[in-house]
C-alpha cells in the first residue's frame, strides 16, 4: 500500500495484528514506531520496519 491513506490503513491493520498477539504499538511524533510486550520494546524507523517485526512474531497481516 502505498500513500497517506494506504499507510494509515497499513499501520491500523499492523496494529491490530499486532494487538492480538500481546503487542502494543505507539506512532512516535518525532516518526517511527514503538511496539511493546512484556515491558520490553522495540523501536522500528518506519512502517517497512514495523511490518518486517510483525512478520517476525507471527502477526497475520505482515504476510
Amino acid at each position: 500500500m502505498s500513500g497517506p491513506d494506504g499507510d494509515a490503513a497499513e499501520f491500523a491493520r499492523l496494529r491490530a495484528d499486532l494487538a492480538l498477539l500481546g503487542h502494543t504499538v505507539a506512532r512516535m511524533p518525532s516518526g517511527g514506531f514503538v511496539v511493546a510486550r512484556w515491558g520490553l520494546s522495540r523501536y522500528c524507523a518506519d512502517l517497512a520496519a514495523l511490518r518486517a517485526f510483525a512478520a517476525v512474531v507471527g502477526a497475520e497481516g505482515a504476510r
